[in-house]
């Protein structure tokens, strides 16, 4: 019966690559005019050959004034690298 049950242990304890974040820095720069650029640098390590999900990023694009108005504000992605290659987006 032991013996059944570390096989059945064997075959049911899946191993599964894995992707960790090893560092993260974001650097914010806010202009005078409001604009904002935000550079995020991600160092991933992956343990397959790639990382097969992307990395997901979502930025608050709506917001309320202080009147309660409802205000949408751009956003525009410039670039995205990696390894200093770019890479689709």
């Amino acid at each position: 019966m032991k013996w059944f049950a570390l096989v059945l242990a064997l075959f049911t304890c899946q191993v599964f690559p894995q992707e960790i974040f090893k560092s993260f820095n974001s650097n914010v720069t806010i202009a005078k005019d409001g604009t904002m650029v935000v550079i995020e640098t991600i160092v991933a390590q992956v343990e397959g050959q790639q990382i097969k999900r992307g990395i997901l990023r979502d930025f608050p694009t709506d917001y309320h004034d202080r009147l309660g108005r409802s205000v949408t504000v751009p956003f525009e992605v410039l670039a995205v690298t990696r390894n200093g290659a770019a890479e689709p987006f």
